[in-house]
């Protein structure tokens, strides 16, 4: 039985910029949403050697979310800040992405949602759990070889992914 796994993502207020008006369960609930889908594109990647024929912006669950909350406030997002808000998604998609790939299950299984908040002992500093149950998504790699052998492949893909601000903003 896989248990919850616990992470931790050094100086997320200096990463999150803009971001840190939203609280970092909010934010890291979309980021976790945005990087399974983001995973299933970097193993097609590295099974089939391409990811189809159309690149996208791929964190588009966190982009929206920002967006809506912000619109809700009555604040559109326009030129310059839409960049600024980009990359502070991007940083927070890549410490994210950092943080759970020291778990032998971070593409092999999806993980769940469970919650985030600052930690006590440095209050810029950000500690989530996920939910690894029941969530099988590449079981004919859930192995320490595998581990092994796969994760210096999907890194660099993902952060690719990841850095596809281009795409569909």
């Amino acid at each position: 039985m896989i248990e919850r796994s616990h992470f931790y993502i050094p100086g997320y207020q200096l990463l999150a910029g803009p971001l840190t008006e939203f609280s970092p369960n909010d934010v890291l609930r979309e980021v976790n949403d945005d990087l399974n889908s983001i995973i299933n594109t970097a193993m097609s990647f590295v099974e089939r050697g391409t990811i189809g024929s159309e690149l996208k912006f791929m964190m588009n669950n966190t982009f929206g979310f920002v967006s809506r909350t912000l619109n809700a406030h009555g604040v559109v997002l326009e030129n310059e800040q839409v960049i600024t808000y980009g990359t502070a998604i991007q940083n927070i998609g890549r410490a994210y992405m950092t943080a759970v790939s020291q778990s032998p299950y971070w593409f092999t299984h999806y993980g769940r949602w469970v919650g985030a908040q600052y930690t006590t002992r440095n209050p810029s500093d950000v500690e989530f759990l996920l939910d690894y149950n029941g969530g099988d998504k590449f079981p004919q790699f859930a192995s320490q070889e595998a581990y092994e052998r796969i994760t210096p492949q999907l890194l660099p893909v993902i952060d690719l992914l990841i850095g596809n601000l281009g795409g569909r903003v």
